[in-house]
């Protein structure tokens, strides 16, 4: 087994193992009947991401990014659907809906009757991708923000971050084998991110009765 392979295998475990930490919070509202405060947003971006990353695993035919995502697309449906089902704010996540299916039709729209150029297309949904990427990735940083203030990890969990940096570190190594800076960056700043809340929870520890 060469390295590209390895490194391919590992990507998609840690990735889908990634994706099942949405089901506890499926079974939570299909228990409850409600979603109490569980936030649609990070499912409807998921569900965004997926999609974008399939069509862009299609278009470098690549193998890997085509089998995370194949996985990760339904499972996310999956989550939306749960979520319009038992939410009491029907109109709202209606509305965030309609928002994510004018970005992605408005996305499609540019990548197909502007960008005509394969090389560039590519360049442009890998662009778009890295920006989704990232922006999602920031959320964490109000959170260590407040670790600072409060001088307390407890909003911190470090089952979460660790899953956050194995994950990062393997797509840079193989976004480095396969030359794709648009793997790369995000996945540079989900290791920074991992390691700087790995700082905060070492600096700032929670009382023995807490946990992660």
């Amino acid at each position: 087994m060469d390295l590209l392979t390895f490194m391919s295998m590992t990507c998609i475990c840690v990735t889908v193992v990634g994706f099942a930490a949405g089901m506890p919070e499926c079974l939570k509202i299909y228990r409850n009947k409600s979603t109490q405060n569980v936030p649609f947003l990070p499912f409807l971006v998921g569900l965004i991401n997926n999609l974008t990353s399939l069509y862009y695993g299609i278009l470098r035919w690549d193998l890997t990014i085509l089998t995370v995502n194949a996985i990760g697309v339904p499972l996310q449906l999956l989550y939306v659907s749960m979520f319009v089902i038992y939410t009491h704010k029907k109109s709202q996540i209606c509305l965030q809906l309609v928002y994510g299916f004018l970005f992605m039709a408005a996305l499609y729209g540019y990548l197909h009757y502007i960008v005509v150029d394969h090389v560039t297309l590519m360049d442009r949904l890998g662009l778009i991708i890295c920006v989704i990427v990232v922006a999602f990735n920031s959320a964490p940083l109000a959170e260590m923000v407040d670790v600072i203030k409060t001088k307390s990890s407890e909003k911190l969990s470090i089952s979460l971050s660790v899953a956050v940096f194995a994950t990062s570190l393997s797509w840079y190594l193989y976004g480095m084998l396969i030359d794709d800076l648009y793997i790369q960056l995000p996945s540079l700043q989900g290791i920074l991110s991992s390691l700087l809340q790995f700082f905060l929870i070492v600096k700032y520890p929670v009382s023995a009765k807490k946990t992660v």
